[in-house]
């Protein structure tokens, strides 16, 4: 099958993240696979550096580029990941004779707009996760027309990272890129509570600065009396930091459309105190696989880890529920073949 995975994405988000990831897959998969993104931008040459024919527009209105693309290259499926390209392949599909397929991948955490004229000439829906599926169907999108398809992902630097040397009798660790909506002030002051009662417990916060800056983050540390506090900035091995921790939290007060992060802590066999925001709590069984707590409440994180810190036999067990659960989820092989059957339309 010949396919156009379209991201006018201009920076390597969540989207890209899986719109790549399908690409990779569905080409493994012995599909014709063009990854179609814009000049100057990171998603392109992302797929380039994976081994993906790409394609650049100078701009996410080339429609006569898109049109030319489908007829040389013989393209019976269009699949945009965002909405920019979503409406360029609408146009497209009604301007060329070929009208190829239509699905509209959608892995983003933001509330869907209701589009009549783009729902209509869309023939399939891929949602990354249930509560996007429901967004939909809540607005008026036919239950039938929209699948969840979890991104597929490679688990093995779970078993291949070499634990990192931490500091504490217990560690607890969050993992991501320093911005608001990642809670790192919530975790923080759980973080300040938990210390009162587990004084021997270290607290790690991995991941590079975005929207928010290391410093304020200490000063903020600071104020709340929080001591055994480590700030890594980014680092490649995030995997040995996770391998390393008892506890592992995703604080996020939004976004997750995804949530690799929260994967790549259960791939790595670690029990994870995760909030609701986005799909994290389809991801962790509460009282099974980790604890759900609500976003921006650092009193309930606090007590979800402190749940964890006190009974070890408990924590190694969901974080083994956990391992086990990542295994089944996030199957790449599993990823690609229920992408193509639904860019194919064999539902």
């Amino acid at each position: 099958m010949n396919i156009a995975v379209l991201d006018f994405e201009r920076w390597d988000s969540g989207i890209t993240s899986y719109a790549l990831a399908a690409a990779e897959g569905l080409k493994n998969k012995g599909h014709k696979i063009i990854f179609v993104g814009l000049e100057g931008k990171p998603p392109a040459d992302s797929a380039e550096e994976r081994g993906v024919k790409t394609a650049r527009f100078s701009s996410a209105a080339s429609i006569f580029d898109l049109m030319k693309l489908i007829s040389e290259e013989g393209i019976e499926c269009l699949n945009p990941h965002d909405g920019r390209s979503h409406m360029l392949c609408a146009m497209a599909k009604i301007l060329t004779k070929a009208r190829p397929r239509l699905v509209r991948t959608y892995a983003d955490a933001r509330p869907v707009g209701k589009h009549g004229y783009l729902w209509n000439t869309t023939d399939a829906f891929i949602a990354a996760a249930e509560f996007i599926k429901d967004d939909f169907v809540n607005k008026g999108l036919p239950p039938g027309k929209i699948n969840v398809v979890r991104q597929g992902m490679d688990m093995d630097f779970a078993d291949s990272a070499v634990p990192a040397k931490l500091a504490g009798k217990h560690n607890v660790s969050i993992v991501g890129r320093l911005d608001p909506v990642k809670g790192h002030e919530t975790f923080i002051k759980a973080a300040t509570i938990v210390a009162k009662s587990f004084p021997d417990v270290f607290f790690y916060v991995i991941g590079g600065e975005k929207n928010v800056k290391i410093n304020d983050l200490r000063i903020f540390a600071k104020k709340n009396g929080l001591k055994n506090i480590v700030f890594s900035g980014f680092v490649e091995n995030a995997g040995a930091y996770m391998r390393s921790s008892d506890v592992g939290v995703v604080a996020s007060s939004g976004s997750e459309a995804v949530s690799r992060v929260a994967a790549e802590w259960m791939a790595s066999g670690k029990a994870l105190v995760a909030t609701t925001a986005g799909c994290l709590s389809e991801l962790v069984e509460d009282g099974v696989s980790g604890v759900i707590v609500a976003p921006d409440d650092p009193a309930a994180m606090a007590s979800a880890i402190e749940r964890l810190l006190k009974d070890d036999s408990a924590r190694i067990s969901m974080g083994r529920a956990a391992a086990e659960r990542a295994e089944a989820m996030f199957d790449p092989v599993k990823f690609a073949e229920n992408t193509e059957t639904v860019l194919k339309g064999d539902l």
